[in-house]
């Protein structure tokens, strides 16, 4: 997945690993089994755009 952070900023964590976002920034995501949070640490609502792209009969994640 692909995320477009519009506008606000966002903490993205991820086991010891902490990024931060703000607006007009992108990230990518996926799913490697890890929890991850995302927290809105902006004094506005966070809008994003995501884009996720797959093949027809597969998952867009895959765990495993």
């Amino acid at each position: 997945m692909v995320v477009y952070l519009a506008q606000g900023e966002l903490k993205h964590t991820r086991e010891d690993v902490i990024n931060y976002f703000s607006s007009k920034q992108s990230l990518i995501e996926s799913n490697n089994d890890d929890e991850h949070f995302v927290e809105n640490i902006g004094n506005e609502p966070a809008v994003l755009y995501v884009f996720e792209s797959s093949a027809v009969g597969l998952p867009s994640t895959i765990n495993k």
